[in-house]
């Protein structure tokens, strides 16, 4: 039927997503491309893309970046505080302090590990 065929349509294709509003707990989101959050993740959300996470808030919840294995995958935020984030098959807790600074953070894998670092807006979105 028409509208199964459309749904696995969009499945296999990698298009952004835009979510707006807060992901409440309980609430997932995901997508095969990457997934832009005008909004907050609150604790119990999972947010999920095979390709880049970018959250305009606070990322309190799950993010997952690299759900296909993407090592370039990334997760960023203007205030990273998850409870986890995971990129392809690494995952790092959160910590258990509240950010300082508040400034865009990103979170990458180097060398097998999830690093976080303040976020260069001016470096081009891949």
């Amino acid at each position: 039927d028409n509208k199964n065929q459309s749904f696995l349509d969009s499945l296999s294709q990698k298009k952004p997503l835009l979510h707006q509003g807060t992901v409440r707990s309980g609430e997932r989101i995901s997508t095969n491309g990457d997934l832009f959050i005008l909004g907050d993740v609150n604790p119990g959300a999972i947010v999920s893309a095979n390709n880049n996470v970018y959250v305009w808030g606070k990322l309190l919840g799950i993010a997952f970046a690299g759900e296909n294995g993407d090592k370039k995958a990334s997760i960023a935020s203007l205030w990273l505080n998850p409870i986890q984030l995971r990129i392809c098959e690494i995952i790092a807790i959160g910590p258990k302090e509240k950010p300082k600074l508040q400034y865009p953070e990103i979170a990458v894998l180097e060398d097998r590990k999830i690093i976080i670092k303040p976020y260069d807006l001016n470096s081009k979105i891949k």
